[in-house]
C-alpha cells in the first residue's frame, strides 16, 4: 500500500457531523451539504467551516458575510438528499422546505439545531477547500426532546473523497 493510501485512510477516521450551510440574501441564496466543520474557540465562541469555492453559495458568502449552519441529526436523510447534489448559480435551493429568514440568512426551520454566524474570517488552506472562520450571533434548540436527537456523524473510507 502506497503511503498516500495510508495516509488518505488514517485521516479518514477523523469523524465529523454533517451540516447544512445557507447563505443569502434572503431567499434568494442558497445552501450546500457539509461535513467539516468544526469549533475552534470558546472566547468568543468560533467555529470554523470549510467550503469549496467552486460552489455557488462561495461568492454569495464573500459578499454578504453571514452563514446559517444546521445540524442534522440521524433520520434527517431527505435534507442530505436534497443538498448533496448541489445548486447552480442562481438556482432556488429551498424548494418544498420550511424556511425563514434570519439576519438576511435563509434558515430552515424543520432542521431544530441551527445556527446564524457572521463570516470574519475566509482562510486559503492550500487545498481545494477554503476554511471560512465564523462567530454565531444567533441559535436555534427544540424547546423539547433536545438531548434525545443525536446529531449524525459521518466517517469516510478514504479522505480524499465525500
Amino acid at each position: 500500500m502506497e503511503m498516500i493510501d495510508r495516509i488518505a485512510q488514517s485521516m479518514a477516521r477523523i469523524p465529523s457531523g454533517l451540516f447544512i450551510v445557507t447563505v443569502g440574501p434572503d431567499m434568494e441564496g442558497t445552501g450546500y451539504l457539509a461535513s467539516f466543520v468544526q469549533q475552534l474557540g470558546m472566547k468568543p465562541l468560533t467555529f470554523g467551516c470549510a467550503v469549496a469555492p467552486d460552489r455557488a453559495a462561495y461568492p454569495l458568502i464573500k459578499e454578504h458575510r453571514k452563514i446559517g449552519v444546521h445540524f442534522l441529526s440521524e433520520g434527517e436523510g431527505k435534507f442530505l438528499k436534497h443538498f448533496g447534489r448541489g445548486f447552480a448559480p442562481g438556482e432556488f435551493a429551498f424548494e418544498g422546505l420550511d424556511c425563514e429568514v434570519v439576519d438576511g440568512v435563509p434558515m430552515i426551520k424543520e432542521i431544530p439545531f441551527r445556527l446564524v454566524a457572521n463570516v470574519t474570517g475566509d482562510v486559503d488552506v492550500g487545498s481545494d477547500h477554503r476554511c471560512l472562520i465564523a462567530q454565531p450571533t444567533a441559535g436555534f434548540i427544540p424547546e423539547e426532546n433536545s438531548e434525545q436527537a443525536k446529531p449524525w456523524v459521518h466517517q469516510r473510507k478514504d479522505a480524499r473523497k465525500y
